[in-house]
């Protein structure tokens, strides 16, 4: 009788045990369920030639699942990179613009749920009741309708044209409109633009009637940049080799291509590109029906593009930039001196009758503008700066190694004034003392007994006047050299000095505030989107209304070119510290 109480309270335990265990999958089935955020894959199904492969689908929804993961930590690796490599603790007009390459961020992204949870897997029948199907039931009356996505796909000729229906955006009633895409290549293909499509629709960005959204197809591109370089990058060097990439070749090289010359309207699609070239670099693509370029050569280009990712940026004063290239071209300052020459001018008309383009309040400051010239380990070094008042000129200092302020020798400065390629008048510096205080500003003031204005004083854009505010901006400046606008820093310069031009480029800020010089002082700095070269230190840059904005200060390195570097004017007109 005792074995048989032992026996049946044990049974009592372990049924109890087991309710307990059932239930508990229950609650956590459900509390899952319940979740905010998950999604669900559902059914793919699949046809080949008007027939349904059941094994083709199921295969192609779980490759969905996995590249939908790799694709969401791919891109949250993106966002931390870009991050660090962009960090920039200060904070610009109540903005942080310190992210130069665009991240990809969506904090509303939500997490895939698989479809084979424990309640999927409970195949458990009690005195005739099937477990699952009756918690099934159940869980269908208590909880939320699932956001689900499902696909179909029809396979023929060797392409594939993909259905898919995603769940609604949070807070909204109706989805994204349903996916029809034709021309997919494969099963693995398709599975990955699913997956895209699935992270895509889920963006605010994603509604087509914004004017910032985000075309699904340069998306998904991006997706498949960052796949790629992902895939490449974790090779080892002697494992890469082009024959066993030949399909991620060829988008490559579409995508340079694109990138060049169609400018997609989603920017990332340019900063997914860096770092590429170090594996197709040698490889050609077609910018005209008469010219190739490698891609090496368009590098600079693409990652100017990249750095333009706030707002439009106007073609016209770039639309003739393909005209007159060489057959095939392998330098980058090839491309980068075609893409930008319509954005420079000579200060000296060649051709009285041509039409000025310069706004006469401009012009009339340009009389202002005198070359410097100075020593430094026993070369002669070019800066360019502005008269202000009589005897009175402004630069630009630079920080050297030790982050103190370079002040020039005013035994050994001087300052002239070249006016259509002639040597005007020259003039000794007096003394040469910083504006500011330490750490306030890079400009210098120079005295130059004798020298007189030639235009009136400038007038400084208000606070409330910021550069990155104009539509156009006019940089004045000298060069070292004529040649050495577009010069290759790895090449031995020429020596020697031009009694050039003053040159004029044709400006805009760009989007993004730079950090250059930014430990060095308190001094506001905004990007331009011009090149530069030695002597441009010290260029004023006016607004199309004649208000000094600023001078530029040393440049950033962009690949093989310098990109401007504006200072705000604000402390130029500051005390000069008293002596001594």
């Amino acid at each position: 009788m005792s074995e048989l109480a032992e026996h049946v309270t044990l049974s009592r335990v372990g049924y109890s045990v087991f309710i307990l265990l059932v239930v508990a999958i229950l609650l956590k089935s459900l509390i899952s369920t319940w979740q905010s955020g998950k999604i669900t894959v559902g059914e793919f199904d699949y046809y080949a030639d008007g027939i349904k492969k059941a094994e083709f689908g199921e295969q192609i929804r779980a490759e969905t699942f996995e590249f939908y993961n790799l694709i969401v930590r791919l891109i949250q690796k993106e966002a931390e990179r870009t991050a660090f490599e962009n960090n920039n603790p200060k904070e610009k007009e109540d903005e942080n613009r310190s992210e130069r390459l665009p991240a990809i961020r969506n904090d509303e992204l939500a997490a895939l749920s698989s479809k084979s949870g424990e309640l999927q897997q409970l195949e458990i029948t009690v005195q005739g009741v099937n477990i699952k199907n009756l918690f099934s039931a159940l869980g269908g009356l208590v909880t939320p309708t699932p956001r689900e996505v499902k696909a179909s796909i029809f396979s023929g000729n060797n392409s594939r044209r993909v259905f898919v229906t995603a769940p609604p955006l949070r807070g909204k009633t109706d989805g994204p409109p349903t996916l029809i895409s034709g021309g997919v290549e494969s099963d693995t293909a398709t599975a990955f633009r699913i997956a895209c499509y699935m992270i895509w629709s889920q963006w605010d960005a994603a509604n087509t009637e914004r004017h910032d959204a985000v075309n699904f197809s340069e998306f998904c591109r991006v997706a498949r940049l960052l796949y790629i370089r992902n895939t490449f990058d974790s090779l080892p060097s002697y494992e890469f080799q082009k024959q066993k990439f030949k399909d991620e070749i060829e988008f490559l090289k579409d995508a340079y291509q694109t990138a060049a010359l169609a400018r997609p309207t989603y920017n990332l699609i340019y900063s997914s590109l860096r770092g590429l070239e170090r594996y197709v670099g040698d490889e050609k693509v077609t910018l005209t029906p008469t010219t190739t370029a490698s891609i090496d050569s368009l590098v600079d280009l693409i990652n100017f593009f990249s750095l333009q990712t706030e707002r439009p940026r106007p073609r016209d004063q770039h639309g003739n930039w393909l005209k007159g290239l060489a057959p095939d071209i392998t330098e980058r300052r090839a491309i980068d001196r075609a893409y930008f020459q319509e954005q420079i001018l000579p200060d000296c008309k060649q051709n009285p009758n041509d039409e000025d383009t310069i706004p006469g309040e401009v012009r009339i400051q340009f009389d202002n503008v005198v070359r410097i010239l100075s020593e430094h380990d026993g070369q002669k070094i070019v800066r360019s700066g502005l008269i202000i008042a009589d005897d009175t000129v402004i630069t630009v200092g630079i920080y050297r190694h030790t982050q103190e302020l370079e002040l020039l020798s005013a035994a050994s400065t001087d300052v002239q004034i070249v006016r259509c390629g002639k040597l005007l008048e020259t003039h000794k510096t007096a003394s040469v003392t910083p504006v500011s205080l330490a750490g306030g500003s890079p400009y210098l003031r120079l005295a130059v007994p004798g020298l007189k204005a030639k235009a009136p004083s400038p007038v400084l854009a208000a606070d409330g006047d910021k550069p990155w505010k104009h539509t156009s901006l006019f940089v004045v400046g000298y060069l070292e050299r004529s040649d050495g606008l577009f010069h290759d820093r790895r090449e031995r310069r020429q020596t020697g000095i031009d009694n050039n031009d003053r040159l004029v480029f044709v400006a805009q800020d760009l989007p993004y505030w730079t950090s250059v010089g930014e430990d060095d002082d308190d001094a506001e700095r905004f990007d331009l989107d011009i090149p530069m070269a030695s002597g441009m230190i010290g260029s004023p840059i006016f607004t199309s209304e004649g208000k000094l904005a600023g001078l530029l200060g040393p440049g950033q390195y962009l690949g093989h070119m310098i990109l401007g570097v504006g200072i705000a004017a604000k402390p130029i007109f500051a005390p000069a510290p008293a002596a001594h």
